[in-house]
């Protein structure tokens, strides 16, 4: 059963109105008090932070694709992990579709909930605070929690018009499962040399239990196999 005592404050950002506003509806319907971002932020994320804070909410809901309605220029993936280096608690709605996925795993080390629109329930809300306080605390779910292993890169191949991404096996995760990870994934220094082959050691919760849990970072030692 909800915990209403625990979580009551809750702020949407969402470029949608129409979403937006059945979202807050939701939400009303489940005791929630709810606030709304509104208005346009162009590149500056330092205000939308701002404006977020002076709401002081107990939760906040942000959708990842704020463009299209021009609320921001930046996604709703870059401005929770940002929220969470300001240990706000935060979670991403999206539809999961890629390349969202790609662009989501950039930050998805600080994102600790994602859920897609038709999976969200309000109900949930106190599980997810209680999933991003245990983060800020350095205490992770183990499905969260990062551990070094090797990543192996089966692919690079261009992406747009001058980005790449890599295809890769994490063979302590899914050892005949490639994923596609975007190159800020890697340790900017090797974007230029990375090969099909290499090698390198990484963050990974390898207890996620599928493709849309998991994230991997800190790509910033290559492994020689001839060592």
């Amino acid at each position: 059963m909800l915990d209403l005592s625990a979580l009551t404050t809750v702020t949407v950002v969402d470029d949608d109105a129409e979403d937006r506003n059945a979202l807050v509806e939701d939400l009303a319907d489940f005791g929630f008090e709810t606030r709304v971002i509104e208005g346009k932020y162009a590149s500056n994320m330092d205000r939308l932070v701002a404006d977020i804070h002076q709401l002081q909410s107990d939760f906040v809901i942000c959708d990842h694709k704020l463009q299209p309605h021009q609320l921001a220029s930046f996604t709703g993936a870059e401005l929770v992990a940002r929220l969470f280096q300001d240990r706000v608690p935060s979670m991403l709605l999206t539809m999961f579709k890629s390349p969202a996925r790609v662009d989501i795993l950039k930050h998805r080390e600080r994102i600790p909930v994602v859920v897609g629109r038709d999976e969200f329930d309000q109900a949930h809300l106190q599980k997810y605070l209680n999933l991003c306080r245990s983060e800020f605390d350095g205490n992770p779910v183990p499905t969260r929690k990062p551990h070094r292993v090797i990543v192996r890169v089966e692919e690079k191949r261009p992406f747009g018009k001058s980005d790449f991404v890599c295809d890769v096996v994490i063979p302590s995760w899914r050892p005949g499962h490639a994923i596609t990870v975007p190159k800020e994934c890697f340790a900017k220094y090797f974007w230029g040399s990375i090969a099909q082959g290499d090698r390198f050691l990484g963050n990974v919760n390898i207890e996620a239990p599928d493709e849309d849990e998991l994230f991997i970072s800190e790509l910033e030692e290559r492994i020689d196999i001839n060592d």
